[in-house]
């Protein structure tokens, strides 16, 4: 059953391209079945990054500016230590920063502030301390999500040490005290976590939190839906 068109590593090239509306996405065919049709979308880079805890740099998630240039979007788990229920100290980097570019503070590398978290629905909002890097910060979908529709998901994919962007199926859309989340089967490992799902207009239709390994070597995951998301 097709589940995951292709994986794209978010290199400078790729991401360069995208910003400017390259073609992004395959037609692959797989089992006799059709893939996903063929989509441009656009990405600004500085508006997609990775969340650092800042005392060692360490990468515990993904990030998103949407809505206006210093509102970040993530995932919280990514913001608050699950052992200790305190807040991180956190910075946003875009996706090329190096961990010698962190240390000295450059390439936009910014300070994360708290200013809403909720554990209803697992959600991050924090501020951008200072100049933020992005331009073109993400715009939230007006339109439903629906079951079998594709979708561009992003972020941190641990196991290659950087950003990714995947094209998947809506599997299923399910409902938990009245807030919507999509159901996708993909490699969304917990590096994950917070990233954007996007639809075909590049905008957010949702937020990466939580996933289950599947025996394919997939995994599945729920995204919740951008209407559920504060702002």
């Amino acid at each position: 059953m097709y589940s995951l068109a292709e994986w794209i590593p978010v290199s400078k090239t790729v991401i360069r391209l995208l910003a400017f509306g390259m073609y992004l996405a395959s037609s692959v065919t797989m089992k006799g079945q059709s893939g996903p049709p063929k989509i441009s979308i656009e990405i600004d880079d500085k508006c997609l990054g990775v969340i650092r805890n800042s005392p060692d740099g360490h990468w515990v998630g993904t990030g998103f500016i949407a809505d206006d240039p210093n509102t970040v979007i993530t995932a919280r788990h990514v913001a608050i230590d699950g052992t200790t229920k305190r807040k991180r100290d956190l910075t946003y980097s875009p996706p090329f920063t190096t961990d010698s570019d962190v240390m000295r503070g450059v390439l936009g590398t910014r300070k994360l502030i708290l200013m809403r978290d909720d554990p209803a629905t697992d959600i991050a909002v924090l501020r951008l301390d200072g100049k933020s890097p992005c331009e073109r910060p993400f715009k939230r979908s007006s339109t439903t999500a629906n079951k079998g529709e594709f979708v561009f998901y992003t972020g941190l994919n641990t196991a290659r040490h950087g950003l990714m962007v995947s094209i998947a199926q809506i599997r299923n859309i399910k409902f938990e005290n009245l807030t919507g989340y999509m159901q996708i089967e993909g490699d969304a490992r917990p590096g994950y976590s917070g990233g954007p799902v996007l639809d075909q207009s590049g905008a957010v239709a949702g937020v990466i939190l939580k996933g289950e390994p599947m025996p394919s070597g997939n995994w599945m995951f729920d995204a919740i839906v951008i209407s559920s998301v504060p702002k």
